[in-house]
């Protein structure tokens, strides 16, 4: 489970200038996905964008998105026509069980006042993040059981728990195909 902290919401606000962390989800589990996405709305025009995006890479995996990079760190740089907010989506799947700070950091922004350019540093946003083990199914009971070119004795019910095929005596191997009721399940 990716389990997120500041009171398990989803946006965290992290300035004045209006920089925000929200996740698709507070939790899931190795192998499930989560987007982040990352707000910036300093409340007036904006020419130009920077900023990393770090994460810890032993645990979350990055999938795809509008950064650049990898292992821990990608970067974001674009040029808004003058937009007063912009957001950007990443997508991640849980790697390993562990927590991962996630965090917007080097924020830079270019405006334009009396025609000059400025460059403008801003306040990134920081959260953390727990992905867990992938809980197992309390679910046992299987949907189907098939042996490849044989029968069972009978037909099919979860609530059976014991089957008879018969094969010829030179057979040395089946193919039997079991299908579990719960996708959590093994």
């Amino acid at each position: 489970d990716i389990a997120f902290t500041l009171a398990d919401i989803g946006a965290i606000p992290a300035s004045a200038k209006g920089t925000t962390l929200f996740f698709s989800k507070n939790t899931i589990e190795v192998g499930d996905k989560v987007t982040i996405s990352v707000s910036v709305n300093p409340e007036e025009s904006m020419y130009a964008v920077s900023f990393y995006l770090q994460y810890d890479d032993s645990v979350l995996k990055y999938e795809s998105g509008d950064g650049k990079g990898g292992a821990g760190a990608l970067q974001v740089v674009e040029s808004p026509s003058g937009d007063k907010k912009v957001s950007y989506s990443f997508s991640f799947s849980g790697l390993a069980v562990g927590t991962s700070n996630i965090s917007v950091t080097d924020c830079v922004y270019v405006t334009e006042s009396g025609g000059v350019s400025k460059e403008v540093n801003f306040t990134g946003a920081s959260a953390s993040m727990t992905v867990r083990d992938a809980k197992l199914s309390d679910n046992a009971k299987l949907k189907s059981l098939k042996i490849s070119g044989y029968s069972l004795n009978e037909s099919f019910k979860s609530s059976n728990t014991s089957y008879t095929a018969k094969v010829p005596y030179d057979v040395k191997k089946v193919n039997i195909v079991a299908t579990p009721s719960s996708k959590k399940a093994k």
